[in-house]
C-alpha cells in the first residue's frame, strides 16, 4: 500500500520495494465454489480454532483459505473496513471481487412452528448470513493521471502453495500496464525515465524468505535505489 501510494516524485518517495508472500485484495479470499458466507457466529468459532498454530510446523505451512477468512475477521471489526484499497491494494488497480452487501441483501425465514432455543438460534445464525457470489472485476486507473504518482520497482516473491500467489501476478500486470499508460502519456520523458522493474518469483513450498533471500532483496534495493 505504502509503495502505491508514497509514490510522489514532487518530494522523498518510495522508489523499490521487495515483498513476499502478499495479501493484496482481502475481498479475494473466497472459498472455492466462489462464494462467501460471512456468518459471525462462524467467524468468531473459526477465528479461535481455524488459525494455523505457530509451534507445529506443519500447520504454520497450510495457508488454507479458512485461515486467511480467521485472519481477515480478527483484522477487520468491519466489512466495509477490507473494500478499502489501503487494506487491499489491488483495489487501486481494479474493482473489489464482490459486492459490500447490505442489510437488505441478508437472507432470512420464518421460524418453524413451536421453534426450540436451538433452532430460534439457529434462525438467527440464518439471518446473520450473507451470501455474496464473486462478480466480474472492472479497472481501475492507478496513478490517477494528472498526477505526481509514478510507481516504484517491485520485486514480488510466492510460493508455488501460497493460496494467493494469483495475486502477485495480478498486481505485476496491472503495475506494467500503468507504466505502458504513464510511458505513452508523456513521450517526451521516454529518453530521461528509467522504466520500473515489476518481477513476480515463484518459489518452492510457501516460499518462505530465508537468510539469503534477505541478503539478495538488500542488493536489489540498493541496486534500484542507485539506478533512480
Amino acid at each position: 500500500m505504502l509503495a502505491l501510494t508514497e509514490c510522489n516524485t514532487a518530494r522523498s518517495h518510495i522508489r523499490a520495494a521487495m515483498v513476499e508472500n502478499p495479501v493484496l485484495d482481502w475481498t479475494d479470499v473466497l472459498p472455492v465454489d466462489g462464494t462467501l458466507k460471512i456468518d459471525d457466529n462462524q467467524a468468531a468459532k473459526l477465528a479461535k480454532t481455524g488459525r494455523p498454530k505457530a509451534t507445529d510446523p506443519l500447520e504454520r505451512r497450510m495457508a488454507t483459505l479458512d485461515s486467511l477468512m480467521a485472519c481477515r475477521s480478527d483484522i477487520f471489526q468491519r466489512l466495509e473496513h477490507f473494500f478499502d484499497p489501503f487494506a487491499s491494494p489491488l483495489l487501486f488497480f481494479r474493482t473489489p471481487c464482490f459486492d459490500l452487501p447490505h442489510q437488505q441483501q441478508m437472507h432470512s425465514r420464518a421460524p418453524p412452528p413451536l421453534a426450540s432455543k436451538n433452532s430460534a438460534a439457529a434462525e438467527s445464525q440464518a439471518e446473520a448470513t450473507h451470501v455474496i457470489e464473486r462478480k466480474r472485476t472492472y479497472r481501475r486507473a492507478h496513478p490517477p493521471q494528472g498526477s505526481s504518482l509514478a510507481l516504484p520497482s517491485i520485486r514480488l516473491t510466492t510460493g508455488k502453495d501460497w493460496v494467493l500467489k494469483h495475486q502477485a501476478q495480478e498486481l505485476a500486470n496491472y503495475m506494467r500496464s500503468s507504466n505502458i499508460r504513464a510511458k505513452n502519456s508523456f513521450p517526451q520523458l521516454n529518453d530521461q525515465a528509467i522504466e520500473p522493474e515489476t518481477t513476480v518469483e515463484e518459489k518452492e513450498d510457501l516460499g518462505l524468505w530465508d537468510k539469503q533471500d534477505v541478503i539478495r532483496a538488500g542488493h536489489w534495493l540498493g541496486e534500484m535505489l542507485r539506478k533512480r
